[in-house]
Order: structure tokens, then sequence, then C-alpha cells
């Protein structure tokens, strides 16, 4: 850097921000032009300039103080140079300090960053920051003043989004590395958690160690704009700083940096990071600060963002690291902040990971509390201490003893610490998760720790973990399911919506209105419901409303399911639904998630139709996406698919209903109209939804079927029934005179009636004891059937839809039969071609009627003779014609869409309707035809009309014939083939549409080859049809090549004349010939061809009898015969070789798809056949014009009186009973059938899911059996460092359960079942076990009842008895708990008062043992302890203290009592006395630790009952001690006892002697012993 840039910065720096009112502002001396385009971009750039300038100050050394041996740098690390010659120059021998020799001044370096040489994306945003100037000791380094400036940098300036959690990477810098197997699984794991949180990840922001893998991770990731990567560095330490000023940025601050290579001292920024704060302490080259300083802008960040409570969650991340690295991890877990340890990265990171793998756990009581606390093992310390030394030895012992005691606190701190290894977990978001679970328990997150652990694995979208580690630990309110719920709907946690909802979320207590309201406006604006709710807003920042989500259901629908949400009070928030796990069903239907809809169809009230309308939502927004320009194939896969699921499973609960359920059940099921569902029926929604499979499915047609044929047997040969139609149309009400009908069920006052009948033939059935059980079922089943009436069988038959069916087939074949007659026959009075043949010479002559009517006059033909152009088989035609005109408006009208434009449409999107409008209107046009033909007398109009009219008429018939398609296509055989035409031939319209192609090509090559400019344009018409006629037959093989052999030969005439010509012009010119040309040619006509060219085309000889020269023939004319000869062979092997064989294939590939459904399709078009004739008139056409006019004039009616809407309700209104037996059977109907789909479809879900869980769990086992193992192990080589058998100490560290198996009992002479080693166990199988059974409690203050049937609460706490056993949750059998140790020989409470755990308090009073000098007893380099210990009644060994709790007592309060009572003699002093034995107990007893809390190997213990105590140790460092001991009841004496080589005590406590001297590192007598 020159002088100059030093000096102009030095001078930049202090000078004041000014704005220039002409146009110029000024920042320093760089001034920005102002226009209207940047205006504002300016004035923000500036006003962030003058902020942070205003706000953020950095410390500036003001002297410069040489160093020893270097005169040309200062004590603060800064260069003479870059220092500045004008300061104050002090002697070599002060001492730098920061309070005394700096300055603050406004911050100059800040902006955005661009790596000019670097491959990277982001340009992140930096600010150098000072810390406090003040700072000394446990002083904040951040100024105080400076919070809320660094709030708003982050939030208003910076605009960072708001995150989920803080992640801190710590770890190695220059010396670290990773495998990259390693470093691939943690990048990926954390920019997974970052990704699923919205974490802020922040590092030391340098371009090495793990800080670069952060970078790496970042850069790396797709979706590195959404994570926020925030570099915290030491500006000292920063490589090129020089070029991060802001004066060397331009108008938008931003500045060019450029990374190195890493030097001693100093180190670039990371490019793939997206903020930095650079750290000046004034000082520069050293480092500690920016530590101290991320630590604190983390605790301001966590505190920023608060979440019921509690602060933002942070997480520290430990790979390798030296003693930096352990400050920050210290300061996470005393901060209650988790730490992750990533295993095998080394140095501080594995020291770490060793140390918490050896520790052991402790718990100190204090007061009533009890606090947990770890601490490494003895022999492990020593390892550490090695590996300390290992690695840090260049620092000196003090370093290396500072960082073992560092490390020891954050082994204290074990609960917030968690190991990471990499080839034992499956990833690192994972292990981050589990980590910030087992640690949100304490600290800054104990407000609601539960809820924070749930919304945090709802977060991650790990319900494993919430099933595993939090759901097996809690039980929630149904509030804050709900609370659960609403989260896991809106991240659409599929997995965690089931568990919640099986766990008891109430979905009817969460969704209301104004939820509901919400989730349709928060839906993806990519969605297509989003977009059809936009287009009906009525301005932009309108919100949706349930009115608005009502009608874009039912448009996507086309009206065929009225949605229920417009029968409620939707202006109320608080309104609740009846059926909410249909909306949300359908909201999650419209939002793409077809997996949660199917997780709420799963509780619907009525499934079947909920499926069917979540089956049509899926296959409509297909349609649209389809239909749309920017159609996503996938997206529209993805509906098709949830289409067809959604389908099977109305199908399958249908198939279920069939096969469990009687036949009025399933009539039931389709027909009651639901009132769930506005009162509409399954079995028109499936039909108006145009759900096929569900249509064709066996039990929906033969309810079609009985609906079908109505009263009439089914039996009944076909060609019989429609004998008995047309007989009973020709004598109405013959019908009920024939044995056609078949039998109907009783109705209830029917069957009581016949009840003593009904006895009286199972009395007859039970004596005929030969009969078959199928015989008697169908006689008993007889005996409910009766015969219809007269009346019921008349209206029956007449209403049965078959007979509809048959009566306008029957009239659809006598219209077109008398149609026919009326086009091939003359059905006139005369015969119109009589008159124009008699009288058509007058038309010549004149041009008035006078003479037609002379002449018809005078040949007996009269005026009325001709303009009577209608006759009575016309007035029938238009009658039928006409009366097909209110079946069509009625049909229209019942059409699903609510606008009557949509309902045209609707109606005709079906060909049949189109056909049925087009003949209609091609006979109303020729019938007007005629008639306006009759008004003129005129032969010649009349003649001329009538043809017209004619003509439509015929193409009309035609259309009537083809209708005729649709009546077989009720026919089981017909229909699927007549189907499969209607498929066929819209491949066959494409298979046209490319042999046009070839055909239009073949066409013009050859017409302008034959005939080149020979035609006129006014030919044009014929030529095109000339052309067309000869292209196509050619396809059929009907190839004519006269045309072109005529065109070629006349070219070869043309040849031969000319060449005669020549010759003949030769012998002209020598003079030889006097004949003229023609003459010429007879006489040569030996020339072969010459006569028959003559013959043949004598027009065209003429023009060569010109005198001019003769000419060849043309080259072009001489190869077209070739050329069309070739194009006609290609157009033949293309048409009828190639395309006739494409769509041979194109049909039988039609064919084959279509087969298949091919049934379904015909059993759809039978439904809709049937629903057509069941809303018909029974009377046909054209007949029914009768019915159609009484239904006008009885709508009229309704319409005036208001009437309608009242009948309709009453007559639809569902009955609630039955809508609730309906939704009964169809709940179990699901169930059955989800129960078989997940034993087929399904299992293998549910299977994955159990394996990952199992995995989870089995690698958890692995890993905790291998730290077992180590232990073990490193026990085994203690053991046999202390000559013990690593076989019998492994052995008796398991299974040891010596005491409580001696016998005889305490107090007794009862001798204990022998139990062997083998068979200690309770899944030992011991067949032969049968013990004693004992039951002679000692009874205190608690009644225990001596039946362990009349405990209720065992492995629970009532009523201030604790039965939860500290080993494990016990087994009870048969009402008695068992021993969670194993069998002892005896059943029974023994003496033990309560049954299960007996808790008990045993107390440990030591101090240091003291020579008579007052001086520490030391054996091996190791103090020796006392303790005060008893001597029971009888007894010959030293115990501790023990007494077991009372009821409601506590662990603290049970300790002091048992110490009064058992060495001071509390129970035989005075009152005076105890009050003061208390206070003074008070002061020993302050602080304990629990050395041991479990089962107690004792000889009192049984089956049934066992002791299980809590051993705490109070160690009294310092005087006054107890001396006033005094034995209790049942002691003999008490004192304090020295722990040496010759202290004899009771085995049962030598174990906790034994942990106790480890501990507290005294000498441990008992090295020989057993350890339990």
């Amino acid at each position: 850097m020159s002088k100059d840039l030093r000096a102009r910065r030095q001078s930049r720096v202090m000078e004041p921000i000014e704005v220039d009112v002409q146009g110029v502002v000024g920042k320093g001396d760089v001034n920005i032009n102002l226009t209207a385009d940047n205006i504002d971009e300016v004035f923000d750039e500036h006003k962030y300039f003058t902020w942070v300038r205003s706000n953020f100050n950095i410390p500036t050394c003001q002297y410069f103080i040489p160093v020893p041996g270097n005169p040309r740098k200062c004590k603060c690390g800064t260069n003479i140079l870059d220092h500045g010659t004008t300061l104050e120059t002090l002697p070599e021998e002060t001492i730098w300090d920061r309070k005394l020799h700096c300055t603050t001044m406004p911050t100059p370096s800040f902006g955005t960053m661009n790596f000019v040489n670097e491959d990277s994306i982001i340009m992140p945003k930096f600010v150098r920051v000072g810390i406090d100037m003040h700072v000394g000791g446990d002083d904040y380094v951040i100024p105080q003043d400076t919070i809320p400036a660094l709030k708003t940098l982050l939030l208003d300036h910076w605009k960072l989004p708001t995150p989920g959690l803080l992640i801190s990477v710590i770890g190695g810098a220059k010396r670290f590395r990773l495998n990259k197997t390693m470093a691939s699984d943690f990048r990926q794991g954390l920019i997974a958690a970052a990704r699923s949180t919205a974490a802020w990840i922040v590092t030391g922001g340098e371009n090495c160690g793990v800080m670069e893998l952060v970078g790496e991770a970042v850069s790396l990731s797709s979706f590195n704009s959404s994570v926020v990567a925030i570099g915290i560095a030491n500006w000292g330490k920063v490589q090129n700083r020089n070029m991060l000023y802001s004066d060397l940025a331009g108008d938008d601050l931003i500045v060019d940096y450029r990374t190195g290579k890493a030097t001693k001292g100093e180190s670039s920024l990371n490019p793939h990071h997206t903020h930095f704060f650079l750290v000046d302490g004034g000082d520069v080259g050293k480092s500690g600060e920016e530590i101290r300083y991320r630590i604190e802008l983390q605790d301001i960040i966590q505190d920023l963002f608060v979440h019921e409570g509690a602060g933002l969650s942070k997480i520290c991340i430990l790979l390798e690291g030296g003693e930096s690295s352990i400050d920050t991890a210290i300061d996470s877990v005393q901060h209650s902040n988790p730490l992750l340890i990533v295993k095998n990265t080394g140095r501080a990171a594995d020291i770490i990971c060793f140390a918490l793998e050896n520790a052991d756990r402790y718990e100190k009581v204090t007061g009533p509390k009890i606090f947990v606390h770890y601490k490494i093992n003895e022999d492990a310390a020593k390892t550490v201490k090695r590996m300390i030394e290992k690695d840090f030895h260049r620092y000196g012992p003090q370093v290396c003893k500072r960082m073992y005691d560092k490390v020891a606190a954050i082994v204290d701190r074990h609960d917030m610490c968690r190991i990471y290894d990499s080839s034992n977990e499956s990833s690192l978001d994972h292990a981050i998760l589990l980590t910030l679970i087992s640690s949100i328990t304490s600290g800054r997150h104990s407000l609601g720790a539960a809820t924070r652990q749930m919304e945090l694995a709802i977060t991650w979208n790990q319900p494993v973990v919430a099933q595993d580690h939090i759901l097996s630990k809690h039980t929630f309110e149904p509030a804050k399911l709900n609370h659960f719920l609403r989260i896991a709907i809106d991240t659409q946690s599929l997995e965690f919506v089931r568990m919640f909802l099986h766990q008891g979320a109430d979905l009817k207590e969460l969704i209301t209105v104004a939820e509901l309201t919400r989730l349709y406006n928060e839906l993806p604006q990519e969605s297509i419901a989003f977009q059809q709710l936009c287009s009906m807003k009525q301005y932009p920042e309108q919100e949706f409303n349930l009115h608005m989500v009502s009608s874009v259901i039912e448009e996507f629908l086309d009206g065929a399911y009225r949605c229920s949400l417009i029968d409620y009070d939707i202006n109320d928030p608080n309104t609740r639904f009846n059926d909410p796990y249909d909306h949300m069903m359908l909201w999650s239907t419209l939002r793409g998630n077809y997996d949660m809809a199917m997780l709420f169809w799963e509780f619907t009230r009525a499934p079947a139709i909920s499926a069917l309308v979540s089956f049509r939502m899926c296959a409509r927004l297909a349609e649209i996406e389809d239909a749309s320009m920017q159609s996503d194939e996938d997206a529209m896969k993805e509906m098709l698919k949830a289409a067809n699921m959604f389908e099977e499973h109305a199908v399958g609960i249908l198939d279920e209903c069939a096969s469990q359920y009687t036949t009025q059940h399933l009539k039931m099921l389709l027909s009651v109209p639901r009132k769930s569902f506005c009162n509409q029926s399954l079995v028109g929604l499936a039909h108006t939804l145009e759900a096929k499979k569900f249509v064709a499915h066996n039990a929906y047609q033969n309810f079609l079927t009985d609906v079908w044929m109505g009263p009439i047997d089914q039996t009944l040969p076909s060609f019989l029934l429609i004998f008995v139609v047309l007989v009973s149309a020709v004598m109405p009400g013959s019908c009920a005179l024939l044995n056609v009908f078949k039998k109907v069920k009783m109705s209830a006052e029917e069957t009581e009636t016949h009840q003593a009948k009904k006895n009286t033939h199972l009395h007859q059935l039970s004596k005929s004891f030969r009969r078959s059980d199928s015989q008697k079922k169908s006689k008993i089943h007889a005996l409910s059937m009766r015969n219809m009436t007269m009346s019921e069988k008349i209206i029956g038959f007449h209403k049965a839809p078959i007979v509809k069916f048959i009566l306008n087939g029957a009239t659809l074949f006598v219209f077109i039969a008398v149609y026919m007659v009326t086009i091939l026959f003359n059905t006139y009075e005369y015969s119109l071609n009589a008159v124009l043949q008699t009288c058509g010479a007058s038309r010549s002559l004149e041009n008035d009627l006078s003479s037609y009517k002379e002449c018809m006059a005078d040949n007996g033909f009269t005026e009325d003779m001709i303009t009577n152009s209608i006759t009575r088989f016309d007035i029938f035609l238009f009658l039928w014609a006409i009366s097909t005109l209110p079946v069509e408006i009625s049909q229209i009208i019942e059409e699903n869409p609510q606008k009557y434009v949509d309902k045209v449409k609707k109606h005709y999107n079906s060909a049949y309707n189109i056909l049925d409008l087009s003949a209609l209107l091609l006979f109303v046009v020729g019938f007007l035809c005629k008639i306006n033909g009759g008004l003129d007398v005129d032969p010649f109009s009349l003649f001329e009309a009538v043809n017209i009219g004619r003509a439509f008429m015929i193409m009309s018939l035609a259309l009537y014939i083809f209708r005729v398609i649709q009546l077989f296509g009720i026919h089981p055989q017909l229909g699927p083939k007549i189907n499969m035409i209607g498929k066929m031939s819209k491949d066959l319209y494409f298979f046209i549409f490319i042999l046009l192609i070839f055909m239009v090509m073949y066409m013009v090559v050859s017409e302008g080859f034959i005939n080149p400019l020979k035609r006129d344009f006014r030919e044009s018409q014929m030529l095109i049809y000339t052309m067309f006629e000869r292209s196509f037959f050619n396809v059929f093989g009907e190839i004519n090549l006269g045309d072109l052999d005529a065109h070629f030969m006349s070219f070869q005439c043309e040849v031969l004349v000319r060449e005669q010509r020549s010759r003949y012009m030769e012998q002209i010119g020598e003079g030889n010939l006097t004949l003229n040309f023609t003459e010429y040619l007879s006489r040569e006509n030996h020339v072969t061809g010459v006569d028959d060219c003559i013959t043949e085309y004598q027009d065209n000889i003429p023009l060569l009898f010109q005198d001019s020269e003769p000419t060849s023939m043309p080259v072009f004319i001489q190869c077209s015969y070739a050329i069309v000869f070739i194009a006609l062979c290609i157009y033949l092997l293309i048409s009828n070789i190639m395309l006739v064989n494409l769509l041979i294939a194109i049909f039988s590939s039609t064919y084959e798809n279509v087969e298949g459904e091919s049934d379904i399709i015909f059993k759809f078009q039978r439904c809709a056949v049937i629903s057509e004739f069941e809303d018909r008139s029974f009377l046909p056409n054209p007949l029914n014009l009768i019915s159609s006019l009484v239904n006008l004039l009885r709508y009229m009616y309704d319409l005036i009186l208001i009437k309608r809407k009242k009948r309709s309700k009453k007559s639809d209104d569902a009955d609630p009973e039955i809508d609730y037996k309906v939704s009964l059977i169809e709940a179990e109907c699901r169930t059955i059938f989800r129960q078989k789909q997940m034993t087929n479809v399904d299992k293998e879900t549910k299977l994955m899911f159990e394996l990952k869980r199992e995995t989870e769990q089995v690698k958890k086992e692995v890993r905790h059996t291998r730290d077992m193992v180590k232990k073990i192990i490193g026990e085994m080589e203690i053991a046999n460092r202390n000559k013990i058998t690593p076989v019998t100490e492994l052995w008796k560290r398991i299974f040891s359960h010596k005491f409580s198996r001696t016998s005889p009992y305490p107090g007794t002479n009862i001798q204990r079942f022998p139990v062997p080693d083998n068979l200690l166990l309770w899944d030992a199988k011991y067949d032969a076990y049968d013990p004693t059974y004992l039951d002679s409690p000692k009874h205190g203050m608690f009644d225990e009842p001596s039946d362990p049937y009349e405990v209720f609460y065992f492995n629970a706490e009532h009523e201030g008895v604790d039965r939860i056993s500290n080993v494990c949750e016990y087994h009870v059998v048969d009402g008695s708990p068992l021993n969670p140790k194993g069998r002892t020989g005896l059943r029974g409470r023994g003496s033990l008062e309560r049954w299960g755990p007996n808790h008990g308090a045993l107390t440990i009073v030591s101090r240091w043992a003291r020579n008579p000098d007052g001086q520490l007893i030391v054996i091996q380099n190791q103090r020796v302890m006392e303790i005060i210990a008893v001597r029971g009644t009888g007894a010959d060994m030293w115990e501790l203290p023990c007494g077991f709790l009372d009821v409601g007592e506590g662990v603290a309060d049970g300790h002091k009592r048992t110490f009064l009572e058992s060495c001071m003699g509390f129970q035989s002093t005075g009152g005076v006395d105890k009050l003061r034995l208390l206070q003074t107990a008070d002061g020993w007893l302050q602080s304990g630790i629990i050395i041991y809390k479990g089962y107690f190997d004792d000889s009192r213990n049984t089956d049934n009952s066992w002791i299980e105590v809590n051993a705490v140790n109070y160690h009294l460092e310092e005087g006054p001690y107890p001396e006033d001991l005094y034995p209790g009841d049942h002691i003999d004496e008490v004192k304090w006892i020295c722990l040496d080589d010759k202290m004899i005590m009771h085995k049962n406590n030598l174990w906790i002697l034994k942990k106790m001297c480890i501990h507290m590192g005294a000498h441990n007598p008992y090295k020989g012993e057993v350890l339990i």
C-alpha cells in the first residue's frame, strides 16, 4: 500500500459526512452523482453509511511504543508505516495498555465483499467492530451501548431471516485434517440441520480448518441462498485486511477482496460465509477477544428471538480444536447450551470424548435438592492427562493442567454433552436433534421442556425420535396435542399428524372457521386451487374466505358435489365443524398432499363418499394440469395416482360391505342420503363424480339391476319381457294379470299379523328333521315375503326403467320406419312429376301462374292438391321429434353445475346428446322447408322446396338411425364392442390426418407432371375432386393408369410426327415431293404408330402443321413419366403398406388397452342409461308431451306458492338414525379394508418404518454394548492388576445376588428354596421352583395390605409411598411385584414393610483421619478416611447407618433422621436437645454426594419385596465434627472408624465404601473386594 493511500485513509476515517444539496452526496472525498433513477438507492446507502459510523467504534492506538529489538513495530502489533509517524513515541519499557494508549474512532470498514479470485456467488456483508475499551477480567467484551445497534444491524439492515436454531461450529484451524467420508457426512448433516430449522451457523470465519469445511458445506448446498453463515474473526489476523476499508468501495459500498494462502498468524476470510463480524481489539496479531465477542454475540442472538419464554435454541459442535475451542465448549455447557463432540477428529474433541465415555455419575444432595454430577474415573483421568500432554506439551505443564481442569468441568455437565460417531450414527442432523432434546430439560429451556422437545422434533420431522424419546416419557393434555397437531399440519409432517390424532388430539376443537380460512390463505401459490381462488378476488388485497373455497370446490367437481361449508356460519371465526376431517381432507387434496388427505380420510364419517369426492377432485386437478400451457407431467402423474388410490379405497369399502353385510344393508349404504354431504347419496354421487370403477362394482351393478327391473322378476327372459311390455302398451293394465313380478318383503305391521302363521310353520319345520338346512332357511325366508297387489303391480311395472326403455325403443323404431317410408316413397295424394310433365311447357312460354291454373284445370288437378304438401306421416314425425325437446331441456336443468351455461356445456359433452340435437335441428329445418314450399302453387317452387327439405330430412334420418346404437349399448355383449368402436374412431381421426398429408403430396406431384399449365382456374373444383378421387381410391388398390398412359402417349406421337415432318421438309427441299404434309403422312402410313397417333390425337396434330422447325421432346417431359410413376409407387408403399399396417397396429393396441376397461366403461354407461330412464315419464314419445305439460304446470304452481323448496327439503332430509347406522357400517368396512391393506400393500411401508426404528435401537444397543465391553475390559485389567480372576469379576459384576439367597431368613429358621446362578433370572425356566411364603413384616408408620392384589400403584408414586424402582420397571405377575434382580428362594414380604421396593437411606459421614498430633494419615501417598459406623445388637461387624424412608419423606430428611436416630440417640432425647441436634445436623449434613442409588443386596430381600438404598456421603472437611455419639435402638455401639487395612466392615457395605474412596481420591483398603 502506498503512503498516499495510507494518508488518505487516516484522514478519511475522521472526516464528517457531508451532503451536497446541489445534487452530490459526499462520503468524505468520494462523490456520488444523483439521478432520478438512483436517488433512492443512493440516499439508502448514505443512510446506512452514516448509521454504521455513528454506532460502531473501534479502538485505535494513539502512541507508538517500540518493541524491544524491533523499533519499527509498536507493541500494539502495528507496523510504523501503518501506525503513522505523527504519533507520540513512548519508551520501550512502557507496558502497552488498551485503556491508556487507545482511543475510539468510527469504524472505517463495512459494506459488502466481492471475492475477486474465488468462484462464489455469495457477496457477504461485513462490519468491523470494536471491543469495550475498559474491558478487563470478566467484563463484557461487547460495549453495552452497541447491543441495540447490533440487533438493528442483524434484523433491519442485513435483513436476516428469523432463525429456528443457532449452530456454533468450533474446532481446529490450521492443522485440522478430516478424511473424505467424515467430511462429506459432516457437510450433508450440517446443511440438512440448517435447512430444516432455518438455522444460523456461526464460525470463526477464516478460510482454513473447520471454518473452511463449513464454507464448503454452504457452497455445495443448492439452498445456499437460504443458509445464514456468520463468521466472527479477529481483525488483526485477517489476511489482506487493507482491502476492506470502505473508502476503497464504490457507491454501493462493495469492496474487492482477494484471498491468499494462509501464513503464520494470518488467514483469509472464507468466501462462502454470508456475513462477517471483524473484531478489532486495538492490537494486531493477538487472539482471544474475538472468542469472547462471539460468545456474547451468540447470547444476544439467543435473547433476541424468544419463543414461549425461552430463548433461541443453540448447539455447539466441536471438531478437533485446542484450548480456545475448549473455552467455548465450557461456556456452552455452563449456559445450558448442548455440546456435540464429533469423535475421531483429533485433539480436544477426542480428549473430551474419552473423558465423557469414562465418567462416573454421582449425585450431590444440597438441602432438599439432589444435583447430578460426573467425574472422570481414576484410571481414565491418567489417560486423559497423557492425551493432553501428547497434543499440547509445547504449551507447558501449566497449560496442560489448566486444560485438564477445563475438560473435567465439561465432563461435570455430562448431561449437556453428546458424542457423535459417524461410523455408528445415521447422520449429524439426527445427532443434533437428540442432543437438543436431551439437553432441553435444564437451563434456559426448562420452561415447558417437553413442549419444546416436541416442537423441535416436529420441526426436524423426526417422528421416531418423538415417539421414543418424548411420548414414551411424557403425557400431554389435549390442548397441547392440538397445539402440536397445528404445527404438524402447518409443516405438512404426515407421521406427526397421524401420531397426534392417535394420541387423542381433537381436530374438531382445533379446526374453526378462522383456522380453516388461514390454511386456505396459506396454500402454495403455484397450486391450482390458489390460482383459482385468486381469480375470485374482488381486489388484490382481499383474503380468501370459505364462500370462495366452497365455490371453487363445487366448480372443480362440476357441481356434482355440494360443499357443506355453506351450512355453517362462516362469519363467526370461532364456529366449529361437525365434519372437520372431510374439510381437512379436501384442503390437503387441494394443497397437493395426497398422503395427508388419505390420513384424514381414515377418520371421516362417510369414508366411501369422502373417497369418491377426493377421487374426482384429484382427477379434475389432473385434467386442469394437463390442459395448462405449462403442465407438470410429474405433478399430473401424482394427481392421477392419488385419484386411483382414493377410488380403490371407495371400491374396497363397497367390497367389504358386500361381503360382510346383507343386501338390505348394502342398499342402505348406497341409497341413504348423508347429512354430512348435504343429503347426497352414495349411488348418486358415484355416477355424477364419474367413479367408473366404483360404479362397475358388482354390488353397485346389482343395486342398479334392482332399480332397472323394478318389481319385475329378474329371471324373466328378455323376449318375454318385451312381449309383455308391448302387450301392456296395447292393453293397459294387462301386465297385472301376468306372473312376471317378484315377491316383496312384508312391512312391520304385516309381519306382526303373520307372526302366528310363521310360528306354526317353524314348528312344522322343527318336526321335519329330514329337510336340509337350506330348505328350512328358504321356507323361513318365504314366510317373510308376500305377493304384490294389483295396484302395486301396475304402478311398479310402468315405473320400472326397463319398461320405459323398451317403450321408448319401440317408438323409436316406429318413428324410423315411418320416417323411411316418407323418404323412400311418395306419400302425397298426387304425382308432382305428372304436373310438371303436363304443364311444364307453359312455363317456358309464359312467366305467370294463369297458364298453370288453366293447364291444371284442363287436366283435373286442383289447387288444394298442390298446396297440401304436409301429410299425416309428416305430422307424426314432427310430434315425435318435438317430444324429444322437453326431455333434452329437463336433462339440461338436472345437470350438476349451477350456471346454465355450464349445464349446457356439460350436457353436450356427450356425443349422443350432440347427435340428438343435430338430428332434431335437421328435421325441423327440413320440415319448415316443406311448409314454405306448400304456400306457393307454383309446381317448380314446390318441387324445389320439397327437395331441399327432403335433403335435410334424409340427413336427419341418418342420424336417428345412427342413434339406435345407444339402445344396443345397454346390451352386455354389444355394449363393450360399441365402446371399442368409439375408442378406435379417435385413433382413426389421427390416421386420416396423416393419410391426407401423403394424399395431398401425391396429388400435387402427379397432376403437376401430367397436366402442366393446362388447367383453367375455373376448373379448380372439378380438378380437386378428380385429384382426390384418384389418390383416395389408389389406397384401396384401384390403380387406373389410363390417364397416365394416354398423356405420355401424346408426347410419343408428337415425337413420331415431328420426325416425319423433318423427313418431309428434307424431301421438299430436294424437290422430290409435291404433296402436302397430311398427304405425306397418309402415304407414309407404313411408319409404325403414326396412323394410330393421327386417329387418337387428331386435335393435337394441327399444332404440328406449322412451318416451324421440328424440335426434340423437352427433358422435363421426357422425365415426367418416370417421376410420376415413382411417386405413385412411393405413395402406394406408404399408404397401402405402412399406414394401413400402422392403423392395424394402432387398433390392436387400442383393443388391448380398452379390452380391460371396456367392461367398466360399459357398466358406467349402463348406469347413465338407467339413471336417465328412471327419471323419465312412463309415457313414450310423443305421448310424453302430455306428462311434460303436466310437469310444467306443477312447477309453475309450486313456484307461485313457494312450496317447491319445502317439499324437496322434506323429501331429501336424511334420517339421523339411519345416517348413524350407515356411518357405523362404513367405519367398520373401512377398518376391515385398511387391515387387509396393511397386511398386503401397506405392510411394506410399516415394516420399513419399524425397521428404521429397530435399526436405530440396534445401533443404540450396539453402542451401549460397546461402551459396556470397553468398561468391563478396563475393569478386567484393573482386576488382573489386583490379582482377581477376571471371569469371577465379570460374573459377580453382572449376576451377583448373594446375600439375598442366604439361609436361614433373618429372625427365623426358614430355609430358602435353592436358586443356582444359572436359574437366577426370571426368564430362566425353573419348573421345580416352589419357595416358601413368608409375610411377617415389622409394621411401622405405614399400614401395608397383606394381599398384594390390594396395592394398585406399582411402578408409581401414590399418596407419599414411592414404589418406583431405581433399577428398572419391574414386572407384576398375578398382582405381585417381582424382584428385578431375580429369584431369592422366598415369596412374600418377609420382614420388610412394603411390597415391591423398600427405599432406605444409607448415610456416610466422613472426615480425613488424623494421628494424635493432628497430622493427616497417609498410606501410599493417599489420605485415609474416617467414617461413623454402627454395630447392631448381637453383630460382630460394623455397618453404615441405614434406615427406611417414611411416608412422604424426602431423601435429605430421611438421611438426617437416620443419622440422628442411629448415631445421636435422637429418639431418647428431650425436646430441647432434639431441637439442638436438628440445628447441629443441619450444619453437618448440609451438602452430600450420592455414591450409589439402587438395589441393595440384603438377606431380608424376597421375591416380592426388596431393599433399595440411596447412599450419600457427607464429607466434613473441617470441624466441628460429631463427637457426642450415642447409639440408637437395636444398636450396641457407634463410633468413628478409620478406613485402613485393618478395618472390618459388613461385606454388603464394602463396595459402597470402595466407590466413596475412589470418588474422594482416598486410600482404598478394599481393592480385592467385589464391585457390584
